[in-house]
């Protein structure tokens, strides 16, 4: 398919082994994929990137509606790798800027690891080295160190609307999203961003 030149399309989707991996193109620009969301990584990119990016907002399998029960490797990198390149060139793109923000990071890592001579950049967006104890301290004596008075309020309002318990009761995806939410006074600089 041609590059298209148009700043906002519809959503569509691309056939991944038992998965529809739906995808939005937004912007004009130098084509970049976007992996995680269709859906919550175009609300957070800012509108004047698009007016220098034709950014790709693809869903991993992950973020994909559930076609049942699966075999885990359905979700191995370098089976979403092969999703990413599988849309990259359906798409008709010979290069692509690869955006990964946290755990999505080291999926555009991985694409261009495999596929530099299809990879123009990679962007990693609030990434640690890895998640293991000593880097989790390190991130929370930052946050003690960093937060004003602003974020640590809204930290434990999220806590007491979403007490621990609670979010242990919830469907494991329902929990992911809802304890996103609870740690956005973590997530974000700004910790009313809805």
């Amino acid at each position: 398919m041609p590059e298209k030149t148009n700043s906002e399309s519809a959503v569509d989707s691309i056939s991944a082994g038992p998965f529809e991996l739906r995808y939005v193109v937004k912007g004009t620009g130098h084509p970049t994929m976007v992996i995680g969301s269709h859906l919550y990584y175009p609300r957070v990119f800012s509108d004047n990137l698009r007016e220098h990016l034709r950014l790709i907002f693809m869903d991993h399998r992950g973020f994909a509606p559930s076609p049942g029960v699966v075999d885990r490797s359905e979700y191995e990198l370098e089976v979403i790798v092969d999703d990413v390149e599988s849309l990259r060139s359906r798409l008709g793109l010979p290069r692509v800027a690869m955006v990964g923000h946290s755990g999505h990071a080291l999926m555009a890592l991985e694409y261009a690891k495999r596929y530099p001579e299809r990879t123009s950049h990679v962007v990693m967006i609030g990434m640690p080295p890895d998640i293991g104890p000593a880097t989790m301290a390190l991130a929370e004596d930052n946050y003690q160190g960093l937060a004003d008075e602003e974020r640590r309020v809204a930290e434990q309002e999220n806590i007491l609307a979403m007490p621990g318990e609670e979010l242990a009761k919830l469907a494991p995806g329902e929990a992911f999203v809802r304890g996103y939410i609870r740690n956005a006074a973590r997530t974000w600089f700004d910790p009313r961003f809805d």
